[in-house]
């Protein structure tokens, strides 16, 4: 924050320097800006800066916020030239992203060198690009089109929660020779770190960030992203969104990937049999690169390895190097350099497996595998991706079973909870819990594969991909139901992976790796019985549904981190059937998540709405119960009735509304499951109306008022742990929302459930 002896942008009032803070009295920032959270304005448009002494005060403005800036030219490449003129040097040992700076005197001297040979009013504008990673504290998500957003919206609603908010900034897309558009309708989300966290040394250039059958770009270092207020042919860079804090989410993406990266000299390829490593000691990177259309340059990489030039040109010759086996910076991977290609493949380190993937199979390793006719170390069938996990070349090791697992962040209180996701009642509780395994069972016709039905077309219809393992039906009915409920025909197509399993998986490897790599956000087993069959195991015995539960249902849970539902069937007698589906007591013990009963209160059928009643009769992780209605038999709660509209003669609808009483409407609990203490959620609900009333106060309204955990436990009476609790709640009964490390405000007012009947709480969440 800028001292009592600065100026809004962070200058000294010696400086004579234009302002551009939009606080009272300032400059408006229009036609748009974003900020940096506590660091005023940020992101000007083009339309903002006028002249070049507006544009030395924008960088200095960034530079002093710590971002690490760079010229480009308008090709988006960056300006060598006029950088390297500006510090006074003809040459320099690395170029490109490595001149971006942060220091503001030597960001002003880019600016003024990139006009000493330009006309502005010959229409030139300044271009310019900030280095994402540590030095800047910033991360950025590059989509270049409609489907790498939505691969991005549907990672982040199946990874953050909520919408996706809108990009920082919008890019103005790519055209080529002929005018025809080779990237359009992209973004940038710009994510700042948070303070303390540190980028893993290992962590690639780019993530890939999955959604469905595509992939946007986490830039995590050693790149950048052209910025506004720069303008290309194509149009200028528009700030349509704000910088937003790095998700918890994506702080793990990153670390994940670095887990993935093998040092140099991890593993010893010439001790390695796998036939991954001998096919790769066999081939050269210079066999490859040529066959794959790139060319040798004359300059090699500082270790001696030669560089290449990727295939059609590049302004700048140093593409990518192949580093050799016995290079101490690579040990025989490719690092590539181009941006062009970075994006394209999601990843700057490759193999020359993955390389062979990318190049002529798109990025399918295990299609290029069997291309290649690499066997398995048995013999007989080609390699799938799954073998890559013993492999050297794989860089990834898998844990058995029997191994310790590290409790460290769940003894620090690191490790996020498991929390439900998926099939969303009206009141916003989900029920289905990610990386668990859950039962949905009732009888014959009570709706209970309509439920996931319906659930399927909600996962697809937003961008998530699902798995659905058709036991019982077959596929012209089940493509027939979900266009009745409103699927896109788009997303059946991309999104939705129908098979229909006559086998046990090892009977088709290549069928089953792709599955457990695949990235799903629900998976559907419908018909438990069945699939037990394929098995050659019966559901009425303990120890065979164990062995199945741990071949197939958990093991797809666990490998995909996707919610799963097991549709099972009931006893044909309700008489003793308790909470259980037919068959061994196992079914009910083996579940990870959550188990839900259906019953028919009045059938659905064609012109008319019927009423499905939803009880839940196993909740582990216990996100759930807290929120159903008072006990029923068997310790079965209701967990919600299901309006199932056939009056629409093109439309099926499906609606869960929540119960009417809460688990015990004299004593409300919170989220976790723990009693209730209005008093203290009074005291916190106050802390939080009288923040946002000071907040309001002394703010122009343009910055958006939010508040952390910590703000309120350091403020509110109370043991740190209740408070947590019960704030928790609040975000759970919607009147906070989680952005971040951070919430905001949704409602005006707090009901308290005691002092209400169960109609006013109704309409009380409909507020």
């Amino acid at each position: 924050m800028p001292t009592k002896t600065e100026t809004a942008l962070g200058q000294s009032p010696a400086e004579d320097r234009p302002s551009l803070t939009n606080q009272p009295g300032g400059t408006s920032l229009t036609p748009g800006h974003a900020r940096i959270p506590d660091r005023g304005p940020i992101l000007l448009e083009h339309g903002a800066l006028t002249d070049t002494a507006a544009e030395v005060a924008y960088v200095r403005e960034l530079t002093r916020a710590g971002w690490e800036i760079l010229l480009t030219r308008a090709d988006k490449k960056p300006d060598n030239i006029d950088m390297l003129k500006a510090r006074g040097v003809r040459t320099a040992e690395r170029t490109g992203f490595y001149l971006a700076t942060s220091d503001p005197d030597l960001a002003e001297a880019y600016v003024r060198q990139h006009w000493a040979n330009r006309d502005r009013e010959t229409g030139a504008a300044l271009s310019v690009g900030v280095r994402v990673g540590q030095g800047s504290g910033l991360v950025i998500v590059d989509a270049d089109n409609d489907a790498e957003v939505g691969a991005w919206r549907a990672w982040w609603r199946a990874n953050v929660g909520g919408d996706l908010p809108a990009a920082t900034v919008s890019s103005p897309g790519v055209q080529d020779a002929a005018g025809a558009w080779v990237h359009k309708n992209g973004g940038h989300w710009y994510l700042q770190l948070p303070a303390g966290y540190l980028i893993p040394e290992r962590a690639p250039a780019g993530v890939p960030v999955r959604g469905g059958d595509h992939q946007a770009t986490l830039k995590v270092r050693d790149s950048y992203a052209v910025m506004p207020p720069s303008v290309r042919a194509e149009g200028p860079y528009r700030v349509t969104g704000k910088i937003l804090p790095a998700p918890t989410a994506v702080l793990d993406l990153i670390d994940a990937s670095a887990s993935s990266v093998r040092e140099p000299g991890e593993f010893d390829r010439a001790t390695s049999d796998h036939p991954i490593d001998a096919w790769a000691a066999s081939v050269t990177w210079d066999e490859l690169l040529t066959e794959a259309g790139w060319t040798l340059h004359d300059v090699p990489e500082r270790c001696g390895c030669p560089t290449w030039t990727r295939p059609g040109g590049s302004a700048d010759p140093k593409s990518a190097v192949a580093h050799g086996d016995a290079c101490d910076r690579g040990n025989d991977q490719l690092h590539v350099w181009s941006s062009t290609v970075q994006n394209d493949w999601g990843t700057s380190n490759l193999t020359k497996a993955q390389f062979v993937a990318h190049t002529w199979h798109g990025g399918d390793l295990a299609e290029a595998l069997n291309g290649l006719g690499i066997d398995r170390p048995a013999g007989g069938t080609a390699v799938s991706a799954a073998d890559l996990a013993t492999s050297a070349a794989s860089r990834t090791r898998v844990p058995g079973s029997w191994e310790r697992i590290d409790l460290t962040d769940i003894v620090r209180g690191k490790a996020k909870p498991v929390v439900p996701v998926r099939w969303r009642r009206d009141d916003g509780l989900h029920l289905l819990y990610p990386g668990l395994t859950h039962s949905i069972h009732g009888e014959s016709e009570s709706g209970k594969s309509l439920l996931m039905q319906a659930e399927a077309v909600a996962t697809i219809n937003s961008g998530g991909r699902v798995l659905f393992l058709d036991y019982e039906s077959d596929q012209f009915s089940v493509v027939g139901r979900l266009r009745e409920m409103g699927a896109d025909d788009e997303a059946i197509l991309g999104l939705f992976d129908y098979r229909r399993p006559e086998d046990r998986p090892d009977a088709n490897p290549t069928a089953w790796d792709e599955i457990l790599a695949g990235d799903y956000a629900l998976i559907i087993i419908d018909g438990v019985t069945a699939s037990l069959g394929t098995f050659d195991l019966s559901g009425m015995s303990n120890d065979d549904v164990n062995a199945w539960t741990r071949a197939l249902p958990r093991k797809l849970a666990e490998a995909t981190g996707a919610p799963l539902v097991m549709v099972d069937h009931v006893t044909k007698s309700d008489d003793g059937r308790g909470r259980w589906a037919i068959g061994a007591q196992a079914k009910m013990a083996d579940i990870t998540g959550a188990a839900y009963t259906v019953e028919v209160i009045d059938q659905p059928r064609r012109g008319h709405k019927g009423k499905l009643r939803v009880r839940v009769g196993k909740d582990r992780p216990g996100y759930v119960r807290p929120r159903c209605a008072a006990k029923g038999r068997e310790h079965m709660q209701v967990v919600g009735e299901v309006v199932v509209d056939g009056t629409d003669p093109d439309r099926l609808t499906l609606t869960m509304e929540a119960p009417a009483t809460t688990l015990d409407a004299d004593m409300p609990v919170t989220s976790k499951g723990t009693a209730r203490d209005e008093d203290l959620m009074a005291r916190i609900w106050a802390e939080i109306v009288r923040r946002r009333d000071e907040h309001t106060a002394s703010n122009t309204g343009a910055e958006e008022f939010l508040f952390s955990q910590n703000e309120i436990e350091s403020s509110v009476k109370g043991k740190s742990q209740r408070i947590r609790d019960h704030v928790k709640t609040l975000a759970n009964e919607e009147y906070i929302e989680a952005t971040g490390a951070r919430f905001r405000l949704l409602r005006d007012h707090y009901v308290n459930p005691k002092a209400v009947s169960a109609e006013d709480l109704g309409q009380a969440g409909a507020a």
